[in-house]
């Protein structure tokens, strides 16, 4: 028991659980910023609207984080009968969080490269917590851009190739066999290696740019 705790709290261990909060925070607020700009109010009224972690943490999802190394957030709500266009304010709206993520990526990317160019200061911890953030963000990308509901991505090609794609957004039945692949994938591996391939060709573009 001493020696889960005593890896759960160190240094690296912390640092590597705040990129992932921020990954988390900056996905779900950039669904959140999307459809706030385009009429739809409701994450505004239930207090989404904020880069808070607080707001943005499911608890069971952070104890599966902190347990599994695997976890979620909690979704923003939408309503999509505010918009002017649905379908397409829905499709700007999905892959908001997964855009947040990229572009995260590459700043922390961009940082990254930037100290390592100052000959003078030792900032290892800084460091590793950019490698941290750029990685945890590919992640979440790699596995939102999964199209399996209730993924982002799912919803993407829904609203990209599916005629009346509400109908299958809207049923629940639909969300609940996408979970049970997800977890059969999650178990076979498929997605593990997945990930994995994609996190490898993160880092190859950071040794190449001569971030690493």
């Amino acid at each position: 028991m001493f020696s889960f705790f005593d890896r759960l709290f160190t240094l690296n261990t912390l640092l590597l659980y705040g990129a992932l909060m921020v990954a988390f925070t900056i996905h779900e607020f950039a669904h959140a910023w999307v459809t706030d700009k385009l009429g739809d109010p409701t994450p505004r009224y239930m207090k989404r609207l904020t880069l808070n972690p607080l707001r943005h943490i499911d608890p069971v999802g952070l104890l599966a984080l902190i347990i599994f190394r695997v976890g979620w957030g909690k979704p923003v709500p939408i309503n999509p009968y505010y918009y002017k266009n649905p379908k397409r304010d829905l499709l700007l709206t999905s892959v908001a969080g997964v855009s947040a993520n990229l572009v995260l990526a590459l700043v922390a990317t961009l940082l990254l490269m930037i100290l390592n160019q100052l000959p003078f200061f030792n900032l290892v911890y800084v460091q590793q917590f950019l490698v941290y953030v750029g990685m945890y963000n590919i992640v979440l990308l790699l596995f939102n851009l999964l199209p399996l509901p209730p993924l982002d991505g799912f919803k993407a090609f829904l609203l990209l190739f599916v005629p009346r794609p509400f109908r299958y957004l809207e049923d629940q039945q639909v969300s609940f066999y996408g979970i049970l692949v997800l977890i059969f994938m999650l178990y076979t591996g498929f997605i593990s290696k997945y990930i994995s391939f994609g996190v490898e060709l993160f880092y190859s573009f950071l040794h190449t740019v001569g971030a690493l």
